[in-house]
């Protein structure tokens, strides 16, 4: 962790196998509304917040490619931080990464124009961030906006969204059958004699 090349995730996800396996639930809609449907250059800021590997950088990526095939070029990857935990410098901490970015996107804020910025962010390293190193005072609307989301699962302000994905609703249990939601989307998408799934191929072949 913070060193430089320690990335979780580049901006494009090519991986074909995870696309196909990919789930949207209403996150994506919340993300995508933020970053295409409703964009507009006022310099607003997207925290997803959450636990590893909630999916965090994989809304931020999918919700930036749908920007860029929208034509939304002032969007750029200057303007997304997909891993809080990187560096640029191989001598650099993490929060000297973040420090930057922040500091870019809190003039964006402040004047309320500019490209609009998101930051995926577990909870435990923005607290780590934030109150441990003590950016909380240099920055004290975006600790506050992530402090009042610790609770639910958005939270927002004139210029602040955050999303914790750890409220996100995984599933939902049913008397008759093996419950409903995002984790038994995921579990069917691994049948391969279902046309849908990206195995599917793959499994006509074998047999």
């Amino acid at each position: 962790m913070g060193e430089a090349g320690a990335i979780v995730g580049g901006h494009i996800d090519r991986n074909d196998l995870r696309q196909g396996l990919y789930i949207s639930t209403k996150e994506d809609d919340l993300v995508n509304s933020f970053f295409v449907d409703e964009y507009a250059e006022d310099g607003k800021l997207l925290i997803i917040t959450g636990s590893a590997g909630d999916g965090k950088s994989a809304l931020l990526s999918r919700a930036f490619l749908e920007a860029q095939q929208q034509g939304i070029d002032s969007l750029t990857e200057d303007q997304i931080h997909m891993d809080a935990t990187a560096s640029t410098e191989k001598t650099e901490t993490y929060d000297k990464t973040l420090d930057q970015f922040f500091t870019q996107v809190r003039g964006n804020l402040d004047s309320g124009t500019g490209p609009r910025s998101g930051v995926a962010i577990n909870l435990g390293l923005a607290i780590d961030f934030f109150e441990r190193k003590g950016y909380n005072e240099k920055y004290p609307k975006l600790w506050d906006a992530i402090e009042h989301a610790k609770p639910q699962r958005k939270y927002e302000t004139d210029s602040i969204k955050v999303l914790n994905l750890s409220h996100r609703t995984l599933f939902e249990t049913h008397p008759d059958r093996f419950g409903d939601g995002l984790l038994r989307d995921i579990v069917d998408k691994f049948n391969a004699s279902d046309p849908e799934s990206p195995f599917h191929e793959a499994y006509q072949h074998e047999k």
